[in-house]
């Protein structure tokens, strides 16, 4: 969430499954950002929601259910009431790799080429590859945490902006004011201090 003094307790993001429309992730409840991964394949719903606390997953929909019954059941965190009309920016990257160059897949690719057994050049190719792979992830969050905090500086920036063009034209009238009151004083002492000269 980019928007500042506003709470994140509303805020969610989901992904769900397009066939079952089950809940495959949600985010943590209260926190401002946050990032995660997963292996699937298939079609995806990826949805924000700023206000009613979370999305009703089976579970929830199951512990309802046991407290219609008058069985003693630990709530989750979320407010499905929570609606405080407030506009939140967000800021998301979401990246989709195939499924051909995911690990999993080229590991089964290897094994079958070479009959199931790794020599020991393979493992360490494929602990290179590993590291590789998570270095790669690390340094895509660190740019996304990068473009993220360019785009808070360049909203900070215009608000500052705004800020300093209203200071200046408020200066400008001040000064136009003050210069309208000594002209009066002046002119308004001038007459007091004139002597009137009889012929």
């Amino acid at each position: 969430m980019m928007s500042d003094g506003l709470k994140a307790e509303v805020i969610t993001a989901i992904l769900f499954d397009y066939e079952t429309e089950k809940v495959t992730w949600h985010s943590t409840y209260g926190e401002p950002e946050g990032h995660f991964s997963l292996t699937a394949a298939g079609k995806f719903h990826f949805c924000f929601g700023n206000g009613a606390g979370g999305y009703k997953t089976e579970e929830d929909r199951e512990k309802e259910k046991n407290k219609s019954n008058s069985h003693p059941v630990e709530d989750d965190h979320f407010d499905y009431e929570n609606y405080d009309g407030e506009l939140r920016t967000i800021g998301f990257t979401l990246r989709v790799r195939p499924l051909e160059g995911t690990e999993a897949a080229r590991l089964m690719m290897v094994k079958t080429e070479t009959g199931g057994s790794d020599n020991a050049a393979d493992a360490q190719n494929n602990r290179l590859i590993d590291l590789t792979n998570t270095l790669r992830d690390k340094m895509e969050l660190l740019l996304d945490h990068q473009e993220f905090m360019k785009n808070r500086e360049a909203t900070h920036r215009h608000v500052v902006e705004e800020t300093f063009t209203l200071v200046m034209k408020w200066t400008f009238l001040e000064a136009f004011v003050l210069m309208c009151v000594a002209g009066a004083q002046v002119t308004y002492l001038k007459k007091f201090f004139e002597t009137k000269r009889y012929l």
